[in-house]
């Protein structure tokens, strides 16, 4: 027996065995917390790190909300699930009734562009919940205060994509500034506003804006898959060589 004939069985034992007995992958989970949380109104003004969502104050300007988090240092693997949650916030609804909270994707906001004079605080402003920014999530939160509470969006697979892509160092969303918008669907259809109905938070009263991803990492057998595979395929050619031809 030759050593081509010894390396193509032992090729073939291998990729049988990568390909029969894959390595099983457990979810990693990975907490973040936000690395800036703020709000635009609709008169320009950015104010940090209080996140208001909607009307503070009877005829005041509406606000949007921004929360961004650094997913750069996200291991490699599937995104399996992720959990944005808004601990100890506080919410007023003097309109009554629940108010309806909605999560919104901002692509292309990074460092550098979120925050910086009133023209460019007022065109965020306007971009947090127009057809530019995807909508990632909704829920209806109660018209108390209530603190020790936490509302939270489970994120659609869009978002697990963006986020992915992100962390890659790819796609419209930026790695280190990955930014989500809050936007109260009411506050921007009374006209005129003589009521409160505002949701929000403040890191400084103890709010914490959290992100929870769980990533399943690439099994270290994987990166062998095609090695096992090319190994069959070898030993698949040399036994047609190795069969007699018709004369």
């Amino acid at each position: 027996m030759n050593i081509q004939r010894v390396l193509c069985y032992v090729w073939g034992v291998v990729g049988l065995c990568m390909i029969g007995f894959p390595s099983q992958a457990s979810a990693v989970t990975i907490d973040l917390t936000s690395v800036q949380t703020g709000a635009y109104t609709s008169d320009g003004i950015w104010t940090a790190p209080t996140y208001i969502t909607g009307i503070s104050f009877a005829y005041g300007p509406e606000a949007r909300s921004l929360a961004a988090f650094d997913v750069s240092g996200l291991p490699d693997g599937t995104i399996h699930s992720a959990t944005l949650s808004l601990q100890n916030p506080y919410t007023v609804n003097e309109v009554g009734g629940d108010i309806e909270l909605r999560l919104y994707g901002l692509p292309g906001m990074t460092w550098f562009n979120y925050t910086g004079n009133g023209s460019l605080n007022m065109s965020n402003f306007s971009f947090i919940g127009s057809s530019l920014s995807p909508l990632w999530g909704s829920t209806l939160v109660a018209p108390v205060s209530w603190p020790g509470s936490t509302v939270t969006f489970e994120l659609p697979a869009a978002a697990l994509d963006a986020l992915r892509q992100a962390a890659d160092g790819s796609g419209p969303f930026s790695g280190d500034f990955f930014a989500f918008g809050l936007r109260i669907v009411k506050a921007d259809v009374e006209e005129p506003k003589p009521l409160q109905y505002v949701f929000g938070g403040t890191s400084a009263g103890g709010t914490v804006v959290r992100l929870t991803v769980d990533v399943v990492p690439v099994p270290a057998t994987v990166s062998l898959f095609g090695a096992g595979l090319a190994g069959l395929a070898g030993f698949a050619r040399w036994r047609r060589s190795e069969l007699p031809t018709e004369s």
